[in-house]
C-alpha cells in the first residue's frame, strides 16, 4: 500500500504511529524496519579493547544522520502536499473516512453509523420513553378463599386500619358465599421499575405486562380467580381480556382510604363482590 495512504487511513482510524528511534537489546531483527546501524569501527584485538570506544561521539553521528535523513523526508513530503491540491486532499480523505464508516477493525462489514440528527432524534426518543416510564407500588393480599386484594401503595403503605378493612371484606365474603376455609391473610410487594438498567424494558407496556404477569402468579398459587383492584391509578395495567384468558376475574374500586370516609364506595364494592361466584369447598 502507498505510504501517505496507509497512513491517511491511520490518521482516520484515530492511530498515532510509532516508530522507534533504537533498536532495544534483545529485540527480535525486522528487516521491514531495518535502519541500516552502522557496525562499530573498533578492533577487538585493539589492546585498548572497548573500553576506549567513544559511543558519545558515535551516538552524535548516529544522530546528526538521522536528523539529516528526516530533514530530507520532510522536505519531499512538504512538496508531495504542495503539489496536491486542497480539493483533491479533501476528497480523499472524505473518500477515506467513508470506506472506514462501513468496516470494523476485524475487517468485517458494520452497520453504517448514523448521523449527528439521527443521533438526536434517537436520544431524544429515548429521553420521552424514560420520562413515560411509570413508577409505582403495589401490595398484593392473598386471602385463601379465592380472593387477591392488589392495593396501590404508592402514596403511602396500608395503615392498620386499612387492614382492618380488607380483612373484614374477606370475612364478609366467607360469610356471604358460604366459604368452609377461613380466611389466612399473606402479603407481599410489587415496585415498578423493578430494576433501573438500559438492557431492561422500560415504559407503561412493560409495566403493565410485569404487573399482570406477577399478580396472575400469585392468582395461581393462591387459587384466586377473583381479584380486586383498589386505586384508580393502577387500574389501566390491568387487561380484562387477558385476565380473563385466564379463568381470572377482576374488580374495581377506590382506595381503601377514599372506602373509609365514603360508604358508598365500600357498597358499591360489595355489590360486585355478592354477584361473583366463589368457590365453596376449601381448595385444600
Amino acid at each position: 500500500m502507498n505510504e501517505a495512504l496507509r497512513l491517511d487511513y491511520l490518521q482516520a482510524m484515530g492511530v498515532d504511529s510509532y516508530v522507534p528511534r533504537y533498536v532495544l537489546d534483545g529485540a527480535a531483527e525486522s528487516p521491514l524496519c531495518d535502519m541500516g546501524f552502522p557496525p562499530a569501527d573498533y578492533d577487538d584485538g585493539d589492546a585498548a579493547s572497548a573500553d576506549n570506544y567513544d559511543i558519545e561521539s558515535e551516538y552524535q553521528n548516529l544522530s546528526a544522520q538521522r536528523d539529516s535523513e528526516k530533514s530530507a523526508a520532510g522536505s519531499s513530503q512538504a512538496r508531495a502536499l504542495q503539489n496536491s491540491s486542497p480539493q483533491s486532499n479533501g476528497e480523499s480523505r472524505s473518500r477515506i473516512a467513508s470506506e472506514l464508516e462501513g468496516i470494523n477493525l476485524d475487517g468485517k462489514s458494520a452497520k453504517r453509523a448514523v448521523n449527528v440528527e439521527e443521533k438526536d432524534q434517537l436520544n431524544a426518543a429515548n429521553d420521552g420513553a424514560a420520562q413515560a416510564n411509570p413508577s409505582f407500588s403495589v401490595d398484593l393480599v392473598g386471602t385463601d378463599i379465592g380472593l387477591l386484594f392488589v392495593v396501590d401503595t404508592t402514596a403511602s403503605a396500608l395503615t392498620p386500619s386499612e387492614k382492618r378493612l380488607l380483612a373484614n371484606i374477606a370475612v364478609a365474603v366467607k360469610t356471604h358465599h358460604h366459604i368452609e376455609s377461613a380466611p389466612r391473610f399473606s402479603s407481599t410487594k410489587f415496585q415498578w421499575p423493578v430494576v433501573k438498567t438500559p438492557s431492561f424494558a422500560q415504559g407503561a407496556n412493560a409495566a403493565k405486562d410485569a404487573l399482570l404477569g406477577n399478580v396472575m402468579a400469585h392468582a395461581e398459587r393462591q387459587n384466586a380467580p377473583c381479584i380486586v383492584v383498589f386505586g384508580e391509578q393502577i387500574q389501566p395495567y390491568f387487561d380484562h381480556d387477558i385476565l380473563a384468558s385466564a379463568s381470572l376475574t377482576v374488580l374495581f374500586s377506590a382506595s381503601p382510604a377514599a372506602m373509609m370516609s365514603d360508604g358508598a364506595l365500600k357498597a358499591a364494592l360489595w355489590q360486585q363482590l355478592r354477584g361473583h361466584a366463589f368457590p365453596t369447598q376449601d381448595s385444600e
